[in-house]
Formats: C-alpha cells, sequence, structure tokens
C-alpha cells in the first residue's frame, strides 16, 4: 500500500502520525476515528461523543482524515465504542469508524509561545488573502510576515510571524476559533515550530512586511491573479470551480487510450474515473478528485499536441461517471497528489523529471528506456547521496509533444526494477549541482 508523504505545513500533529490499524487494539481511554471530512472541527468530534462523557483531548491528523479523541476515562470510551458497534457513526454527512486507538493516553504538547502562529481556516477559502489576514491580526501588533498555503477546498493554512511573541500570544488567545470574512471562515490558531517564515515573493498568497522589493511572482504563473504561486490569465479561481470532470476532445484514435489519459492528467491532480466515447471515439471523459485540480489540469493541458493532435478540454456538465464502461482509477499507483504539490506544477516542457529510480542507474538505461518516444538531446542522473536510497534524473527532448508522449506512454513503469514517477521540469532546463 502507498503510503501518503508528509507535506510542508500539513496539520501540524507533533508526535501523533499515522496509526497503523489493528484488529483488535486494547481498551483505553483514547479513541481512533477515521474517514473523516478534511473540514471537520474539533467541537464536530466532541458534540458526536457528548452523550458518553467529558472529553479531556483531541488531536486532528487532516492530512490522513483521521483523529483521537480522549475521553474522561476508560470506561467512557467503551461507552461509545459500544454504542456505536451497532450504529454508524456520522460527522458532517460522512460515515465515522471508530475503535480503541493504540495510544493509551495522548500527552499534551508542549506549548511555547512563539512569535510565528500557524491558522488553520475552514469552510470558506476561496477569498482569503494575504489583505484579509492582514487587516483581521494587525490591531495586535506589527505583523513582519504571512504566507498562506492552500490545501483544498474547504481548507487553506496560513503562517504569520509577529514582532514579538507577546503580540503572537494576544493573538492568538483573541482570534482562537473566531470567524472571519463575515462569519463564513472559521480559525483554528496554534503556535508553530517554525523558527522563521520564508517569503519569496509578495503577492495575495504571500507577503513581506518589511522588504517590499521582493517580486509579485517567483515562476511563471499557470492559473491567474488570485492565487498568484497557480495562475494562467483567462481562468477562474480554481477554488471557487465545484465541476470536476473534464471532457477532452480531438485526440488521436489510434493511440490513445484510458491508460495513457490517467498516466498524463495524474501528473495534476489525483484521477478518479475516465470514460472513453464509443459514438465518437475522439472524445473522453475524465473525473478528478475536485474542482482545483479539473481547473489546474485544463489550464496547464489544453492545447496540448499528443500523439500529432492537439487536445481541447473544457468543463463537462457531468458531477459524476457513473455508465458501466466507466475506468476506475481511485486507487491507481499515480493518485499521489497532495495541494502542496500545485505550487511546482507548470504546463509540459521538453524536460520531464523522473524520480524513484535505483542507486545504479545510468545514463544509458535512461535513455534507452525514453529512445522510442524522440529524440532525447541530454540525459543528467543525480548524485548519490548519503542517506538516499533512490535517484532522480532530467530528460530533456527536442519537443514537448515527446515529452508528453513519454509520460503518457512510461508514468510508473518499470525502470530497471523501479517504477519511474515522471513530471515535467519547469525550470525549462537543467539547473547547476542537480
Amino acid at each position: 500500500m502507498l503510503r501518503p508523504r508528509r507535506c510542508y505545513h500539513r496539520f501540524a500533529c507533533g508526535a501523533y502520525p499515522r496509526e497503523p490499524e489493528l484488529p483488535n487494539p486494547a481498551p483505553c481511554k483514547v479513541l481512533h476515528l477515521r474517514n473523516l471530512a478534511q473540514d471537520v472541527a474539533e467541537d464536530d468530534l466532541v458534540e458526536l461523543v457528548r452523550p458518553f462523557g467529558r472529553v479531556s483531548g483531541i488531536v486532528l491528523l487532516r492530512t490522513w482524515n483521521q483523529a483521537f479523541v480522549q475521553m474522561q476515562d476508560i470506561a467512557k470510551a467503551f461507552l461509545v465504542i459500544r454504542h456505536f458497534a451497532s450504529r454508524q457513526a456520522t460527522v458532517r454527512g460522512r460515515d465515522v469508524s471508530i475503535q480503541f486507538s493504540a495510544r493509551k493516553e495522548l500527552y499534551p504538547a508542549e506549548e511555547t509561545c512563539s512569535p510565528i502562529l500557524l491558522v488553520t481556516m475552514l469552510d470558506s477559502v476561496c477569498h482569503v488573502t494575504v489583505d484579509a489576514l492582514h487587516q483581521t491580526f494587525k490591531s495586535f501588533g506589527p505583523i513582519e510576515k504571512i504566507a498562506i498555503f492552500p490545501q483544498s477546498t474547504v481548507l487553506a493554512q496560513a503562517l504569520i510571524q509577529y514582532a514579538s511573541p507577546r503580540d503572537a500570544r494576544e493573538a492568538k488567545h483573541r482570534l482562537h476559533k473566531s470567524k472571519i470574512l463575515n462569519g463564513s471562515c472559521t480559525m483554528e490558531i496554534q503556535y508553530s515550530r517554525t523558527d522563521e517564515v520564508r517569503v519569496a515573493c509578495n503577492n495575495d498568497l504571500s507577503r513581506d512586511f518589511t522588504n517590499s522589493s521582493l517580486p509579485s511572482a517567483r515562476f511563471p504563473s499557470i492559473l491567474g491573479a488570485g492565487n498568484a504561486h497557480l495562475m494562467k490569465p483567462g481562468v477562474r479561481c480554481p477554488t471557487t470551480n465545484q465541476r470536476c470532470v473534464l471532457l477532452l476532445s480531438n485526440l488521436n484514435t489510434r493511440m490513445i487510450n484510458e491508460h495513457k489519459l490517467y498516466n498524463l492528467f495524474s501528473v495534476y491532480g489525483n484521477v478518479l474515473r475516465i470514460k472513453g466515447s464509443f459514438v465518437k471515439p475522439e472524445l473522453a471523459l475524465v473525473q478528478m478528485s475536485d474542482g482545483f485540480q479539473a481547473d489546474l489540469a485544463m489550464a496547464c493541458l489544453k492545447g496540448v499536441s499528443l500523439f500529432g493532435k492537439k487536445m481541447e478540454i473544457t468543463l463537462s456538465d457531468h458531477s459524476c461517471l457513473r455508465h458501466p464502461h466507466t475506468h476506475f482509477y481511485s486507487w491507481g499507483t499515480g493518485n499521489r497528489f497532495l495541494y502542496a504539490y500545485a505550487k511546482k506544477c507548470c504546463p509540459p516542457t521538453k524536460v520531464i523529471h523522473a524520480s524513484n529510480l535505483v542507486p545504479d542507474i545510468q545514463e544509458v538505461d535512461v535513455v534507452r528506456h525514453f529512445a522510442e518516444h524522440g529524440v532525447i538531446v541530454k540525459v543528467e542522473v543525480s548524485q548519490a547521496r548519503e542517506g538516499r536510497k533512490r535517484r532522480e534524473a532530467l530528460v530533456e527532448f527536442t519537443s514537448v509533444e515527446s515529452a508528453t508522449e513519454a509520460i503518457a506512454c512510461k508514468q510508473w513503469s518499470s525502470l530497471r526494477g523501479a517504477r519511474a514517477r515522471l513530471v515535467y521540469w519547469r525550470f525549462h532546463a537543467f539547473s547547476p549541482g542537480f
């Protein structure tokens, strides 16, 4: 089973990583909840177990849609387990599984006062900008830096760095669990373990108030002005789109199939379903995980040449693909996309980046693997580094179309016994010291 990768500033869970599911865990006062919604709040979990006793601690693991809830004693936790053994627990419309945890107790995290706050924003986050947060937090003291990290359509996090820990402590005390944006967005605030907030550019998602000379964008934009790390003019803000099914047209029916489309679109998101058309073979439907990823894939891949034809992409009116001939990819190998990866995505280039390669990989192995898809200009394999078992490689083709075909055909293919993960290299060139 693939293990989801940790993501920078995914929910800070301290010493509580994802817990393996145990068949018969021993009774204890800590409950382990699974399959939670990403925007679940602590109050939702307290409300679920309130009839059985007092809650003494909660740890949310939003990255894995899980949580730990500590009851007052083992007897109260046993009442919860016994009650939901014959009834389905539901939180925010999702069926939740509950069992005893392998952890006997949730020890409280040592909360050291820091000038940097980690703010988690729930519910409506599509209009959260640096200016909105600065307006809310500036009354407690001078703010030096703000950085926002969108996680999904209903969840975003931000780092806010004050000039002094005292100002941060006052802001945390006054604003924790409060609402902003006319009451549509709830904030959960805790101290960050980050020593310094690093800001590379001043825009709607990050700003250094002590350095106004920073550029407005670090990399070429993909998806428009409101999200400077993901923008391309003419495309709506990705967090406002609720349609996740894409309609593909002008496909090369002799060369393309569902599996190759999955390989290509998994670069820009998690692909759930793909359906080809029997009436019009040049059409296909691709269902992404959500509207954010659908917008990202459409902005990057629209008009890309694939097997000699320019692929056209539009949003479909379908909300979900349920046709009997639909191909399901929910548990596909390539579905490892996290929202933090979006800022690294770019439109197709002539250079592809291959990762998860064996330690003794050679340039000749890489050339032999990709040679059938076009003329290779240059190959560079990363240097072996201590503590890293896998290596990487950059492969430059003569055209973007050749690189796109290589990803469509060779994504997660076996290269010297290891499955290579392929993405486009956003710098359009080889970087020194790769």
